[in-house]
């Protein structure tokens, strides 16, 4: 959800709030939204670079997706198989019963599943590597193991593991997305329809008007700068300049960043 603080068109800032952290970004020139497309642009010119892109997203979405959800006690499951498992869309047939058996148990929750290929097994076997889920299960909740390995029956093997101890979680998952997690038609990760996510802010006024708008509950981190591709106008089909970016990353007070 992105919230306008200006009632134009226009905004040169952006606050992204994840949980206890938030990011503004100042760009150089004013950024125009709320026009209508009347250029399409054509399909496959360049797929890989595409496919690239689709995986940078994706790794920024988990990342603000696990900093917006993690509790103190978020525990990650792996799920794998024991017989080479390669349809992608049976993983997610196998995944939804394994939920739906532990909702039967009493345990629902948030949850954020990332695709992977088990890469070092498919070496060994010839093929793209069984397929496996990182789980990340936002509750505090404990459930007991034994349940969880009922609930994934006999299809394979339950690996739990505890993240509170890595400093930065959203990157820890994050490095789980990749090229070869899913088919290029297919989603890299999944989420639960309760799962929490980014809130924004946006206006204009340059790096004064973003600080003051961010409040001051906020312990600065650390600052980068960089350069954002603008592309092509999606209206008219024109090549769009560039825009030089300033991101300062902040943490809640009293918080670790």
């Amino acid at each position: 959800m992105q919230q306008f603080i200006n009632r134009n068109n226009s905004y040169d800032y952006v606050i992204k709030y994840t949980g206890e952290f938030a990011q503004t970004t100042v760009y150089s020139k004013p950024i125009y939204t709320g026009y209508a497309r009347t250029h399409t642009p054509k399909r496959g010119e360049n797929r890989t670079m595409a496919n690239e892109q689709n995986i940078k997203r994706a790794k920024r979405n988990v990342y603000d997706i696990v900093n917006c959800n993690v509790t103190k006690h978020t525990k990650m499951l792996t799920l794998t198989y024991a017989k080479t498992q390669l349809d992608y869309d049976r993983l997610y047939i196998d995944f939804k019963i394994f939920l739906q058996h532990l909702k039967r148990k009493g345990f629902e929750f948030p949850y954020l599943a990332v695709t992977e290929h088990q890469t070092k097994r498919g070496k060994k076997e010839g093929n793209a590597g069984s397929l496996h889920l990182h789980v990340l299960i936002f509750s505090d909740t404990y459930i007991p193991f034994d349940t969880l390995k009922r609930a994934w029956s006999a299809k394979g093997s339950v690996h739990v593991q505890k993240i509170e101890r890595a400093k930065n979680k959203g990157a820890y998952v994050a490095k789980y997305i990749t090229k070869e997690g899913a088919p290029p038609d297919k989603k890299s990760y999944r989420t639960s329809r309760n799962i929490k996510r980014p809130t924004f802010k946006a206006g204009l006024g340059g790096e004064i008007e973003s600080v003051e708008a961010l409040g001051f509950e906020w312990k600065h981190l650390n600052h980068s700068q960089y350069t954002v591709t603008r592309g092509v106008n999606q209206a008219t089909g024109e090549i769009v300049p560039d825009l030089m970016a300033e991101a300062d990353y902040y943490t809640k007070f009293g918080k670790e960043g």
